[in-house]
């Protein structure tokens, strides 16, 4: 991927990733994901963010009752870490600016 689009690919999953989140602690179908629940918010970032990073996708059969998840071999995994790690600074990047800046 290019240099430009991969940035911006990066920033957008970031401002993505906090746009749900942020959406996850207002909805009355999860309670236990608020404001005041710092650890467990870190951890949804952290998932988010590797869930952007390695490129998971996955596919359910309803009718089968099969789920299944490709993009996660070996290989990608330990080559994505590194990228993993900033999609995450990113996203706290734009959740500190956008988000507790409004505070």
């Amino acid at each position: 991927m290019e240099e430009g689009n991969l940035a911006l690919s990066v920033f957008s999953s970031g401002v993505a990733s906090v746009y749900i989140i942020e959406l996850l602690k207002k909805s009355p179908l999860f309670p236990f994901i608020t404001k005041h629940t710092v650890v467990l918010n870190r951890y949804i970032g952290i998932l988010a963010s590797g869930a952007a990073t390695l490129g998971i996708s996955f596919s359910f059969d309803s009718q089968a009752g099969s789920l299944l998840i490709t993009g996660l071999t070996f290989t990608t995994v330990a080559h994505s870490a590194w990228h993993w790690f900033t999609q995450w600074a990113v996203q706290q990047f734009v959740y500190t600016t956008a988000v507790e800046g409004k505070k």
